[in-house]
């Protein structure tokens, strides 16, 4: 099952990406998305370094339909 998630990086700016995720739920997709994220996969609008780091957030999780 495919997921369209909206997620949101958080430091000292707010950068969003939307992406597809391909998992059997809804909280494996939004735990894979936020595990790429921290591992640099996802890119985000203004890919910028954060001085204190980066914190993720699940901003909205839809299954695709075909």
């Amino acid at each position: 099952m495919k997921f369209k998630i909206q997620l949101s990086q958080y430091g000292l700016v707010c950068e969003r990406a939307d992406i597809e995720i391909e998992a059997p739920n809804r909280k494996a997709a939004m735990n894979k998305a936020l595990k790429q994220s921290e591992e640099g996969e996802i890119k985000f609008t203004n890919n910028q370094e954060a001085t204190d780091g980066w914190e993720y957030q699940v901003e909205d999780c839809e299954p695709i339909k075909k």
